[in-house]
């Protein structure tokens, strides 16, 4: 009777799994593989799980990912390239710390850790110019389907990053208007890498956006040794479509 397993700890070999919907099948010792995850606690015996009408031992959770957790814990595999970034998150909420620590060192985590959070670490003021896009977005989207935002990116040259004493800044307002402005950094990626990870953090925020380059204000910045420094900084407007 499933109203009579429900309330009783002891699992069988074989366990029959209902995860969101979903039905899976696979041995105790599998679930039990990792002692400190979260399913080798819930089927330790400890505690008392629930189950569906049919016997089936429920899991509320989204199945989507969970046949590459499954599928890890049988046989060391790991998923998919391309569903990495869910699975480790599943995979956390799991306790599956094994799986974690190994995707963190594939690609594409060990790139988005190490290499892209890394760098806009670098870059002033990143996340607070990246919720000011959206807010200014957000306030420009009543009553039109798209809205825009310029923004301005500068990685400034050594001459002007840090100039010689005999260096001369020359005022100037650059050419296009802007809204918010990112730079200057002290990383080896440029201009383009920076524009490209403020699109993928938008859009991992699912804003359907696209990008374009206005252009660079090229006006006279400075001056060193008879030579004129022209200002490098260039322009992109987003775009945010609403519906």
């Amino acid at each position: 009777n499933p109203k009579d397993m429900a309330v009783t700890n002891e699992f069988p070999s074989i366990i029959r799994l209902n995860v969101g919907g979903t039905h899976f099948t696979t041995a105790l010792s599998t679930l039990r593989k990792y002692e400190h995850s979260m399913l080798a606690a819930m089927f330790s015996g400890r505690h008392l799980v629930e189950m569906d009408e049919d016997g089936r031992y429920f899991i509320d959770s989204d199945p989507t990912y969970f046949l590459h957790i499954l599928t890890f814990l049988r046989r060391g595999q790991l998923p998919p390239m391309e569903t990495a970034k869910e699975v480790v998150k599943e995979a956390q909420y799991y306790g599956i710390d094994a799986l974690v620590e190994q995707l963190n060192q594939c690609q594409p985590l060990f790139g988005e850790v190490v290499g892209r959070q890394e760098f806009v670490k670098q870059v002033p003021d990143y996340k607070k110019n990246l919720e000011t896009m959206i807010h200014i977005a957000k306030e420009r989207a009543v009553g039109s389907r798209v809205s825009r935002v310029t923004m301005r990116v500068f990685k400034e040259p050594p001459e002007t990053s840090n100039p010689p004493p005999d260096f001369v800044t020359l005022e100037h307002t650059c050419t296009f208007e802007y809204a918010v402005s990112f730079g200057p950094w002290d990383a080896s990626p440029g201009v383009k890498d920076l524009v490209d990870c403020i699109a993928l953090d938008l859009k991992d925020r699912r804003f359907d956006i696209r990008h374009d380059k206005k252009g660079e204000c090229y006006k006279a910045a400075g001056r060193l040794g008879g030579r004129n420094f022209c200002c490098e900084r260039q322009f992109f407007e987003f775009t945010f479509k609403w519906w």
